[in-house]
């Protein structure tokens, strides 16, 4: 699957193609959001998810390193080995 295929997606749709097909990579907390970061393959994406609501409330798949910039503080380089 490629980024393109992904966007084409609602967020129900996407979600679940996180679930089957991402791994996960890190997550972060924004406002009352937790934002999990998973590695799609040639892409990454990103759920957020709101813990008081119990709901996502977005979902969206970049390939900008500038997008990745929030995890640099958490992410090391040996979990990126494979």
């Amino acid at each position: 699957m490629n980024l393109y295929q992904f966007n084409r997606h609602n967020i129900q749709g996407r979600a679940a193609l996180i679930w089957r097909q991402g791994i996960f990579f890190d997550f972060r907390d924004e406002g009352e959001y937790r934002i999990i970061l998973h590695d799609m393959g040639n892409f990454y994406a990103e759920l957020w998810y709101d813990a008081d609501m119990h709901h996502i409330k977005h979902v969206r798949g970049f390939r900008s390193l500038e997008c990745l910039e929030p995890y640099l503080a958490t992410i090391k380089l040996a979990d990126m080995m494979v």
